[in-house]
């Protein structure tokens, strides 16, 4: 069991993965919090600390790439680790691109 205070922002579209990565997250003594939508994790971003975001680059209103770009400019003691769930090659190049 971890002992830090890390806290981790998990930002997903679908529910279910919010869910399951908070309670696994939780269990290990992680502080977590979840948003489904791109503006929702902006809005976390803008009032809150966060050691991690585990972040979807697919999002319904917001690109996870914008998301990306506005963390590595704003938020330097922020780490990101994007998620997908599949492999497409475009994603590699915005990921690139935004880095």
């Amino acid at each position: 069991m971890v002992t830090t205070n890390v806290s981790v922002l998990v930002v997903d579209d679908e529910q279910e993965i919010c869910e399951l990565l908070y309670d696994e997250l939780s269990v290990d003594g992680y502080l977590c919090c979840t948003a489904l939508t791109g503006q929702d994790a902006l809005t976390k971003l803008k009032s809150e600390t966060f050691n991690v975001v585990l972040l979807d680059v697919r999002l319904p209103d917001i690109s996870g790439m914008e998301i990306l770009r506005t963390i590595n400019s704003s938020r330097y003691d922020t780490a990101a680790i994007v998620i997908n769930e599949n492999a497409d090659p475009d994603v590699t190049a915005d990921l690139t691109a935004a880095l």
